[in-house]
Order: C-alpha cells, then sequence, then structure tokens
C-alpha cells in the first residue's frame, strides 16, 4: 500500500483559557499509531452577534467549523 493509501486517525480538542476564548489542537496519527502531523489554533473568543446568532449552537460552530 503506497503512503498516500494509508489509514490516518485524527484527534480533536479545544480547551478554555482563562480570557474564555477556545484553543484547539488537532493531531493526526499514522496507521502505526504515531504522530503524523499537529496542528494547533489562535485562541478562538465569539463576539456578542455570534452567541446572539449562534445561541445553542455556538459551541458546535466554533469546535466543529472555526477550530476543526
Amino acid at each position: 500500500m503506497s503512503d498516500s493509501k494509508k489509514a490516518l486517525f485524527g484527534f480533536l480538542t479545544g480547551k478554555v483559557s482563562i480570557a474564555n476564548a477556545i484553543i484547539g489542537g488537532y493531531l493526526v496519527l499514522n496507521d502505526l499509531g504515531r504522530p503524523a502531523e499537529f496542528h494547533c489554533t489562535e485562541p478562538v473568543k465569539p463576539n456578542r452577534a455570534q452567541e446572539i446568532l449562534f445561541g445553542k449552537t455556538l459551541d458546535s460552530y466554533l469546535y466543529g467549523e472555526r477550530i476543526g
């Protein structure tokens, strides 16, 4: 199997900082469980308009679209 066809697994996490912003990290592992890539985000903090517009779906938006 060529390198481009091997399975990769990814893990996404986010932590809320003291400034109430979310910092995300994404770790990709190869088929042997070894790190292939790692990415982290700048702190993401929603503004008041986003809090109002997204309401209860704000967390899924932040984690799924802004961080992920």
